[in-house]
């Protein structure tokens, strides 16, 4: 999310501190390195360490983190 993100408001670019409407910013990212949406074998998973930054970048600026997490064949 980007800095500073409010929650409320559908401002440009990170809502508005403002506003009386109420609005999570939506971030999205992937559990498996280089972007990849759907399960490849030979693709591995981002470290802990990655996934923490992501979470504190998001949930901690009071985003709603969605992690794609697809099943296995």
């Amino acid at each position: 999310a980007d800095y500073p993100n409010w929650s409320t408001g559908a401002g440009d670019g990170g809502g508005d501190p403002d506003s009386n409407v109420w609005c999570p910013a939506e971030v999205d990212t992937t559990l498996q390195n280089q972007d990849q949406w759907f399960y490849n074998p030979a693709v591995g998973l981002r470290t802990l360490a990655e996934l923490k930054a992501v979470y504190h970048g998001s949930v901690g600026r009071n985003g709603n983190l969605l992690l794609d997490f697809a099943p296995g064949p």
